[in-house]
């Protein structure tokens, strides 16, 4: 501890002042450094800065690119759901159509048969009815011929009586 004492307060000065001295240059070279890289990390820090601003921008445009598309989509959508719905309409249309056609198909074969079957009565009756003019027109001979013979009766006073040959026999 003499050793401690002994040193003089100069001596205890100079040595802290050679301390201080290192320190400070060690501080200085930081500083300098510092200083040094200061504009570099500026630099750094303002490119990275413009980045960003460049990344918002590029941001934004894809943010209003992403809401055409969205639009874009909608309408597409709608006009999808109105094509299916006019798809739908159309099916059941075709449908109606169909089941429209399917009855009109069987009202023709109900009138095909009832048209076969009135065709039918009518051949039936174009027969009966040329047997009755056949007749009829057998009949207006009949009349006839007993009309000259009640002429020749009345008037010639003849009288004719057929047999069952072939000729008759007529008395005056």
């Amino acid at each position: 501890m003499e050793i401690e004492t002994a040193q003089s307060p100069k001596t205890k000065m100079e040595s802290l002042r050679s301390i201080c001295d290192r320190e400070v240059r060690v501080h200085q070279q930081n500083l300098d450094s510092f200083t040094a890289l200061f504009p570099t990390s500026l630099h750094f820090i303002k490119a990275l800065a413009q980045d960003a601003a460049q990344a918002h921008v590029k941001l934004a445009k894809l943010k209003a690119n992403l809401r055409e598309a969205e639009d874009e989509l909608v309408k597409v959508l709608a006009a999808k759901t109105r094509k299916e719905a006019k798809q739908m309409a159309t099916r059941d249309s075709i449908s109606a159509i169909k089941a429209r056609v399917e009855e009109f198909r069987r009202t023709v074969q109900v009138q095909k048969a009832r048209r076969d079957e009135y065709e039918s009565i009518i051949s039936q009756e174009s027969l009966a009815l040329a047997k009755f003019e056949k007749v009829r027109h057998e009949i207006k001979e009949n009349g006839e011929i007993h009309e000259a013979i009640s002429w020749y009766n009345r008037v010639l006073g003849f009288q004719i009586e057929g047999g069952h040959g072939k000729g008759g026999s007529f008395v005056a």
